[in-house]
Order: structure tokens, then C-alpha cells, then sequence
């Protein structure tokens, strides 16, 4: 189905498994973008991002929008957090015996590196690096991993894929994870299990970063908004 003119892919995470695996055997390259309700709202604002979202495989990170598309059009859409479409990649590259390469993180990359290595041993870790949104460095073309994960934030790692993909042919599953590398460095501290089942993650980074108020705001105030004024607007037309 379509959100705020956005395609959401109905897949949940064992869907997500199978389908890695499949992407890894491939030809073709898959562009991943695990969205939540920030990333409806900000390609509301610009066509650019709007038009990437429209050629990337969408899983849903956000209860939010888990929520309204029951509430408002009768369709569960399955929850994926972007942190654990991440995990499942990892752990299936390391069954198929796949690299994977950590890129982004603002210093953190190394250290979620280390952690992915001791949780999945068999996981061929191609590289990690801070990197830049504005290229690919040379490292990251000179190892030719099959999965690439960035985390630079949306849109930045939106944008850096869909420009770069195309010129890492290796790379088979490409993945925006926005502050995954942050978990996995032990940097910033997950909210207990109850707050993840719940889908109230959210309000636990809010607490312990009070400077992503905006962020916050916009996911659950304005999107909740926007996602009602299109409901209404579909509604008057039929």
C-alpha cells in the first residue's frame, strides 16, 4: 500500500530473512530503506526524496504508521525496526558466507564492526569506516562487499546509495540504518524490550537526547496530520 504517496512493502521479518537471501543471490542490486514516519513527512517537503523512496524496497520502522494504516484503511502493515533489518542482513550474509561493510556512524562505524564480529563470527566484515555522504572512498570500492550498510541519517544515506550504487557492483543489499551503528557500539543504549514491543522507543530517545524534539514533533504530530488530511481527502473523493 501507499502512505502519504509512499509505497510500504507488507513484510515482516522473517519475510525480510528470506528475501535477503534471495537478494544476495541476485543479479540485480536492492536499495533498502526502512522508513518511519520522519521519512514521509520530510518527502513531503522535497520531490527529490520523494522520488527515491519511490524506487526503493520499503520496510515499515514506525508504529506509527503501523497504527494509522490499520486504523485509517484496514491494513496491518508488519513493523520492521531499521535496527533489526540490519541484524537479520548480518546474520544471513554470515550463513551465506557474505561480506558486509559498515560505512557512516560519525566514529562509532569500528566499533559496531567489533560487535558484529563477536555476534556473528562468521560474518566477513569487509570494512568499517566514518566515510563521507559526499563519496565513496577507496576502500569501500577496493573490498567489493555484498551488503553495504550507511548510516549518515535520512536523507544523507538515502542519497549517498542511490548516487553510488550503481558504481559498487559487488554490492548486492544496500541499507540506510540511521543510528544502528550507535546500538551496536554500545553507545547509545537501546530502550528496555517492553518500550521496543510497544513501539515507544521513540520516547526513550527523546529522554535520554532531548535535542531530537523536532524529530520527535514531526513523527508524532505532524505525520499523525498529514496521514489523516490524505485519509480525508481519498475519503471525499470516493
Amino acid at each position: 500500500m501507499k502512505l502519504l504517496s509512499i509505497p510500504l512493502q507488507q513484510c515482516n521479518q522473517a519475510q525480510f530473512a528470506r528475501n535477503c537471501k534471495d537478494w544476495l543471490r541476485a543479479e540485480k542490486q536492492t536499495h533498502v530503506a526502512t522508513v518511519n514516519p520522519e521519512f514521509l513527512v520530510a518527502s513531503q517537503s522535497g520531490e527529490a526524496f520523494s522520488e527515491v523512496l519511490q524506487s526503493t524496497y520499503n520496510i515499515v520502522d514506525g508504529i506509527g504508521i503501523t497504527a494509522l494504516s490499520r486504523l485509517l484503511y484496514g491494513k496491518k502493515l508488519p513493523r520492521v525496526t531499521g535496527v533489526s533489518a540490519a541484524a537479520t542482513a548480518c546474520a544471513v550474509a554470515a550463513e551465506m558466507g557474505k561480506s558486509v561493510y559498515l560505512y557512516g556512524g560519525q566514529g562509532v562505524a569500528q566499533k559496531a564492526a567489533e560487535w558484529l564480529e563477536k555476534e556473528h563470527p562468521k560474518l566477513v566484515i569487509a570494512g568499517a569506516e566514518d566515510g563521507t555522504p559526499d563519496a565513496i572512498s577507496e576502500q569501500l570500492e577496493a573490498t567489493k562487499p555484498d551488503i553495504l550498510l550507511v548510516a549518515f541519517g535520512a536523507p544523507k544515506q538515502e542519497f549517498f546509495i542511490t548516487k553510488n550504487l550503481s558504481n559498487l557492483p559487488s554490492v548486492k543489499i544496500a541499507m540506510g540504518v540511521g543510528g544502528t551503528f550507535d546500538f551496536w557500539s554500545g553507545s547509545v543504549k537501546r530502550a528496555p524490550a517492553l518500550l521496543q514491543h510497544i513501539g515507544l522507543e521513540w520516547l526513550w530517545r527523546l529522554v535520554l537526547q532531548p535535542h531530537r524534539w523536532r524529530r520527535i514533533y514531526r513523527a508524532v504530530v505532524v505525520f499523525p496530520w498529514l496521514a489523516l488530511h490524505e485519509w480525508a481527502s481519498s475519503t471525499r473523493h470516493h
